[in-house]
């Protein structure tokens, strides 16, 4: 059963962190802010961003085990870690604290975290997100689409998992939120943003000949790239 959840989400990150790494490419000068980056290893792999800044944000906590997991590990980007307490801390100050430049085109990569928040809390990251985006800029968001086979499947696993007494790893992680593309993209466009594409997941994958037993189930898995002109 653990084996089938971690094949799953490795399929599922795969194809994510394929596009992601392209859409941000294609920016010459991308500023990336990743938000709730948790071990994104980006500023550490891609030779494209070297000596670019890169902004994370995420709990302290997660900063913490983050850097402790790094150890001496050294980054290819200019690394500045922007502990936010999310919910509590304000995101536009903890940026001008780290030295986020407001004036110059952003890229946003917003992965993993939207199906966690409430409809309320993800159009205020986004309008957050809009004050410290000028023209050129790029958000990147990857959000789930409400999908009763994915919802019925999720139930039907912690009821397997409940039954044979194991842990349930999605306990910890209620999902709170689900978007269809045009409440997204009518999201986005409020805040000044042009929807360049949307994708589900399982596409992207059979695009990029990603090979994956389980991709099939993640339709509901959305990546959507929105620029501003």
């Amino acid at each position: 059963m653990e084996y089938e959840l971690l094949s799953a989400a490795a399929e599922v990150m795969a194809t994510r962190t394929v596009a992601i790494d392209a859409a941000v490419r294609e920016r010459s000068d991308p500023q990336p802010v990743i938000l709730g980056a948790g071990l994104d290893a980006r500023a550490w792999r891609m030779p494209e961003l070297a000596g670019i800044a890169v902004f994370e944000v995420d709990h302290p906590a997660s900063q913490a085990e983050k850097r402790e997991r790094l150890g001496e590990r050294k980054a290819l980007a200019d690394i500045h870690f922007v502990p936010v307490d999310f919910g509590k801390d304000s995101l536009g100050a903890a940026l001008i604290a780290a030295g986020h430049d407001e004036t110059r085109p952003t890229t946003w990569i917003w992965e993993g975290v939207v199906p966690y928040l409430t409809p309320a809390e993800v159009a205020e990251t986004v309008t957050e997100v809009a004050k410290r985006s000028p023209a050129s800029s790029r958000l990147i968001i990857t959000y789930p689409t409400p999908d009763r086979r994915y919802r019925y499947g999720r139930k039907a696993m912690e009821l397997l998992l409940t039954l044979s007494g194991r842990p349930n790893p999605m306990a910890r992680e209620p999902q709170r939120s689900s978007w269809t593309p045009e409440a997204m993209a009518a999201l986005l466009s409020e805040h000044g943003f042009t929807v360049a594409s949307d994708r589900d997941l399982g596409s992207i994958a059979r695009a990029e000949g990603i090979e994956g037993k389980r991709l099939s189930s993640r339709v509901d898995g959305q990546l959507v790239i929105a620029d501003r002109a």
